[in-house]
């Protein structure tokens, strides 16, 4: 998911930085996904994509999607979690791109331009290079992000009365298990390991990150 949301983020990031119409709108609507309630997405995502949601009967007659409700169905289930998650978290890292394309110079651009670069050379070896500070920056948080989620995947899984990360463990977070050993089974020792876990693999990736960030400087 993390690779996904970061190409998305950089795509828009880069859309949205050149000098297009209503450029302050378009910023706005990216980002509002993000500052909603997470409870709230959840219980939208659930009425849209209910067997007759309007997104689910648009899905079936455009490509033929069968009419199902996607939240309890184990493949459809997973794949609207993921969804959910890019769309909205990735208004939060378009604008930290934004911001890292404010700070690169024209002047870069211009002399690359002059050197015979196309609009595609010059993303590919000027703004996709300059930007690795915050594209580090975006990964670290996306998968800190990613690893600890758990208010939109419980709304969709336990609609209906179902079990937390329902159906079957297809959308299972792993705050979720956590949730579900301390507050359901009351066991508060794997409740401890997994939040221990949790903690752990964070740090790891995160220090992992660091150091092929500091290679690659090097």
């Amino acid at each position: 998911m993390v690779p996904i949301q970061t190409g998305i983020a950089l795509l828009l990031a880069s859309a949205l930085n050149a000098r297009i119409r209503a450029r302050g709108f378009f910023r706005t609507i990216y980002f509002l996904p993000y500052i909603t309630a997470p409870v709230a997405v959840g219980a939208i995502m659930v009425v849209l994509f209910q067997r007759r949601g309007i997104v689910t009967m648009l899905l079936h007659e455009l490509v033929g999607t069968p009419l199902v409700t996607w939240y309890a169905r184990p493949p459809y289930a997973f794949i609207l979690v993921v969804f959910v998650l890019i769309w909205t978290q990735v208004g939060f890292f378009t604008v930290l791109y934004l911001a890292g394309l404010q700070n690169i110079g024209k002047d870069v651009y211009e002399a690359a331009a002059v050197d015979g670069a196309g609009a595609r050379q010059r993303f590919r070896y000027v703004t996709v290079p300059l930007l690795r500070p915050t594209s580090f920056l975006v990964v670290v948080i996306g998968i800190i992000v990613t690893l600890q989620v758990f208010e939109q995947p419980f709304v969709l899984s336990t609609t209906g009365g179902a079990l937390p990360g329902s159906p079957g463990d297809s959308t299972l977070t792993m705050v979720m298990y956590l949730y579900t050993e301390a507050f359901r089974y009351f066991d508060m020792g794997i409740a401890a390991a997994a939040a221990l876990v949790i903690f752990v693999v964070i740090v790891a990736f995160t220090l992992l990150l660091v150091a092929l960030q500091r290679r690659a400087e090097a």
